[in-house]
C-alpha cells in the first residue's frame, strides 16, 4: 500500500518547484505554498494518531492515501495551494497511523520490521523519481502530475484490505504511557534534524541541478540514486541499531546528513550531485529508522506517539520552507 501511495507521490511532486521556477514563480511564493505540506502535519498528526489509538488505524491510514490521490490531481488542475494543503492532512494520516499500525503488528526487533515498511514506501520513490523526470521530458510537467495521481490512486484500495487489530478504550488525551511522559528530547530534536534532507533536496536540488544544466530526466536519476541509497541504509541500519542502539546510529546519519549538504553546496557537476546523493540516502534513511524504533521503547501509545514524532518530522521540513521564504 505505501508503495504506491509514495510512487504516485513521487512522481506528481519531483518537479513541481522547477515548474513553478519555469513559469516566473518567486521562491517566496514557492516557499509558501509548499509550506502548507508540513505546517498542516503538525496540526493533525497528534489528533489522527490519538484517534487511531481509540478508532483503529485502517480507515485514517485510507484517508491519508485517498488525500495523496487527490494531491496529484490538483496539481494537475495547478491548485497548488490546495494541493499541499490536503498533501499536509494526508500525510498526517498516512503516516502517523500507518506507522503505529506496523508497530502493532511487529513480532521480534522493531527495527527490523520498521527497515521493511520504510524500505517499501522507498521503493517507491525509487522508481516515481525517474519516471517522473522521463514523463517531465517526454511529455510533460502537467502530465506527470496526473500520473502520479493515478497511481496514488491504487494505494487506497489496497488500504481497504488491511486487518484492523488496534482498538484501545478511551482514557484521557493524554495517556499514563504516553510519549510525552518519558520527554525524549534526544528523540525529538533529532528527527527535526534529520528531515532537514529530503525536503531540502525536493525543493533546492532540481532547481540547482537545471541551473548547472542537467535535464530533467537526470534529476530524477539523481533522486534514484538517493533512493537506492535511503532502501539499502535500512537493512544496514536495521543492524547498527541493533548492536549500537541511539547514540551512535543517530551521530551517523547526522554526520553523512552534513557532509552530504555540504557537496551539494559546491557541487558544479553530475557525479558530484550523485555522491552526495548516496551520502544523503544513507544518513536520512539511519536516522529516520533509528528515530522511528526509538519511539517504540517509548510509549505504547503508538498511534499518539507516532503522531508527536510527525511533528517533530515535518517542523524540521517547515524550517527549510522558512529558510526559502526568507
Amino acid at each position: 500500500m505505501f508503495f504506491f501511495a509514495i510512487f504516485g507521490y513521487e512522481i506528481s511532486s519531483t518537479f513541481v518547484s522547477l515548474y513553478l521556477a519555469k513559469k516566473g514563480t518567486s521562491f517566496l511564493k514557492i516557499g509558501s505554498i509548499i509550506s502548507l505540506w508540513p505546517l498542516f502535519v503538525i496540526f493533525f498528526s497528534p489528533v489522527s494518531g490519538y484517534l487511531s489509538d481509540r478508532k483503529g488505524r485502517k480507515f485514517f491510514i485510507a484517508l491519508g492515501a485517498f488525500l495523496y490521490f487527490v494531491f496529484g490531481f490538483l496539481c494537475f488542475l495547478e491548485q497548488f495551494h490546495l494541493a499541499y494543503l490536503l498533501l499536509g492532512v494526508g500525510n498526517a494520516f498516512l503516516w502517523t497511523a500507518g506507522r503505529a499500525y506496523v508497530l502493532d503488528m511487529a513480532k521480534g526487533k522493531k527495527a527490523k520490521e520498521s527497515s521493511r515498511f520504510f524500505a517499501s514506501a522507498v521503493l517507491g520513490s525509487i522508481l516515481g523519481a525517474p519516471f517522473s523526470g522521463f514523463i517531465v521530458q517526454n511529455i510533460g510537467f502537467k502530465q506527470a502530475f496526473l500520473f502520479g495521481s493515478i497511481f496514488s490512486g491504487i494505494s487506497v484500495a489496497f488500504a481497504f484490505l488491511l486487518k484492523d487489530k488496534r482498538k484501545t478504550p478511551a482514557k484521557k488525551f493524554l495517556p499514563r504511557e504516553s510519549v510525552l511522559a518519558r520527554n525524549p528530547f534526544l528523540l525529538f530534536i533529532s528527527v527535526a534534524i534529520i528531515s532537514f534532507l529530503p525536503v531540502a533536496t525536493k525543493i533546492y536540488l532540481p532547481i540547482l541541478a537545471d541551473s548547472i544544466g542537467i535535464g530533467a530526466f537526470l534529476i530524477g536519476l539523481i533522486f534514484l540514486i538517493s533512493k537506492v541509497s535511503v532502501f539499502c541504509s535500512q537493512f544496514l541500519g536495521a543492524k547498527i541499531y541493533e548492536k549500537y542502539e541511539e547514540k551512535i546510529s543517530i551521530a551517523f546519519s547526522s554526520g553523512t546528513n552534513s557532509l552530504s549538504f555540504l557537496i551539494i553546496y559546491f557541487a558544479v557537476n553530475f557525479p558530484q550531485l550523485a555522491f552526495a546523493s548516496i551520502l544523503g540516502g544513507f544518513g536520512y534513511g539511519i536516522g529516520f529508522l533509528t528515530c522511528q524504533t526509538y519511539l517504540s521503547k517509548l510509549t505504547k501509545a503508538y498511534g499518539f506517539g507516532s503522531g508527536i514524532f510527525e511533528i517533530f518530522v515535518n517542523l524540521g521540513q517547515f524550517l527549510v520552507q522558512a529558510e526559502l521564504l526568507s
